[in-house]
């Protein structure tokens, strides 16, 4: 991981783009600053602008550098010698709105990290925005893309993505990292089961997608003979009696009133969409007070709907 990092920063800093890191504010974050923190101290890659540019993620690593009795001797080890394993010259904490504005305009040869980890909201869909047609442009992925998410879309090869409304070219270069994953692969998970030893044992393959869990099940009724189940989506199963019955959802309240609400929501994104467009074509200034103030009205409408679901 810590040499598949390197290459891949340093034949995307040799292109001059910006490298773009979706990542998840906690611990992968921190996993990625420490290990970029190592190639910057061992001189294994150029003194990069790296901006992390996620408010959770941020607090999130001054947490940790506020516990630092959590650390491992590794850790501790290193901050005896006077260095911390979560900072490094050329790093950047990115605070407000403005700022993150600011790098999709200035920022040039930068590492930019920011959540969320599968591009589904966040800052970094702003950045893939402004940096995915770019052909110089890298993406880095570090972690798990489910099915749906944009994240995915993109590592499945997407040659073109809708991001706000916006068809966005994918001309960026796209790389995986493995390493960085949270979760145990399939040996680790089959390691750690062979030290159970209960005939009667019944599993639960959960949190993967459909057709990898039932390959992992096949794999440990054959190795094991266990009982293994795949729940379907809203399957409920009795663990004492193992009966399984799916979930009733109950109409929605309201659903006029909703459905009135997501229709001015639908007009006012029309109107901006249309004023943005035309100005651009007539080569007027952009009104953005008023484009805010458009915004800010659909903000306030989504605000409602969601305390009302």
């Amino acid at each position: 991981t810590y040499n598949e990092l390197k290459h891949v920063i340093l034949d995307s800093y040799n292109k001059k783009g910006n490298i773009i890191i979706p990542a998840f504010a906690i611990e992968r974050t921190q996993e990625l600053l420490y290990t970029i923190a190592q190639l910057v101290k061992k001189s294994e890659i150029p003194p990069i602008p790296v901006y992390l540019d996620s408010p959770l993620a941020t607090s999130a690593t001054e947490i940790f550098m506020n516990n630092q009795d959590c650390f491992d001797e590794a850790m501790l080890k290193l901050l005896k010698t006077g260095d911390s394993p979560l900072d490094f010259p050329n790093l950047h904490f990115v605070q407000t709105v403005e700022e993150s504005k600011w790098l999709n305009t200035n920022a040039k040869g930068a590492i930019i990290i920011a959540a969320s980890g599968m591009c589904t909201a966040g800052r970094v869909k702003h950045h893939l925005l402004n940096n995915l047609y770019k052909p110089e442009s890298s993406v880095i992925f570090v972690g798990y893309q489910a099915e749906g998410t944009l994240g995915r879309r993109i590592i499945d090869g997407a040659k073109l993505v809708k991001i706000y409304g916006e068809n966005v070219a994918v001309r960026a270069k796209i790389y995986t990292i493995g390493g960085f994953s949270a979760h145990a692969d399939k040996e680790g998970l089959l390691e750690w089961m062979s030290h159970i030893k209960n005939p009667n044992l019944k599993v639960f393959v959960i949190h993967g997608e459909e057709k990898a869990s039932t390959v992992f099940a096949d794999e440990i009724r054959n190795r094991f003979g266990y009982s293994v189940y795949v729940p379907h989506w809203g399957e409920i199963i009795d663990l004492n009696t193992m009966k399984s019955e799916y979930a009733q959802y109950s109409p929605i309240e309201k659903t006029d009133n909703i459905e009135s609400e997501i229709e001015r929501i639908s007009l006012l994104l029309s109107t901006i969409k249309m004023r943005y467009h035309k100005a651009k074509e007539e080569g007027r200034r952009i009104n953005w007070a008023q484009v805010e103030n458009d915004i800010s009205d659909v903000r306030e409408l989504v605000t409602m709907i969601n305390d009302e679901l």
